[in-house]
């Protein structure tokens, strides 16, 4: 029984091999393969697609770049284009458990014109000035 299954895979496997090379694009057609066109017209096709969108080397906000957003209270806005927005966060205790608010302000460039007592959202931005690094995005609502 032995010799009768090494028989059956050695017959079975030059036969399994040679579909496999005629199926190729290459063994079948050599003289379409030597012209570089008909090889790869994909290839030919893609330097066209690369020129029609331009590399964003502006220094721009790029849309794939995530940035820190937050909402806060404008506390002061009597500098021209600049307000401060305080940032209020609950945060539990670690020892006692007990909920406590901790507040940061952020110095951020304002070009909508808000007023103090607005809640406004703000994004983070690259660096303005000596203490701004945030903008103002928009007016929002509170959130109980």
């Amino acid at each position: 029984m032995s010799e009768e299954q090494t028989n059956d895979t050695t017959e079975a496997a030059p036969e399994a091999a040679a579909p496999e090379a005629a199926a190729t694009p290459e063994a079948a057609a050599p003289e379409a393969a030597a012209t570089p066109e008909a090889a790869a017209p994909e290839a030919a096709a893609a330097p066209e697609a690369e020129a029609e969108e331009p590399a964003d080397r502006s220094g721009g906000i790029r849309a794939e770049r995530h940035r820190k957003t937050r909402e806060g209270l404008v506390v002061k806005a009597k500098a021209t284009k600049t307000v401060v927005v305080q940032i209020t966060r609950r945060v539990k205790h670690r020892a006692y458990g007990k909920f406590m608010n901790r507040r940061k302000r952020y110095a951020c460039h304002d070009e909508i014109g808000v007023a103090e007592g607005d809640f406004v959202k703000i994004r983070e931005d690259r660096r303005l000035s000596k203490t701004k690094r945030w903008r103002v995005v928009g007016k929002t609502v509170k959130h109980y």
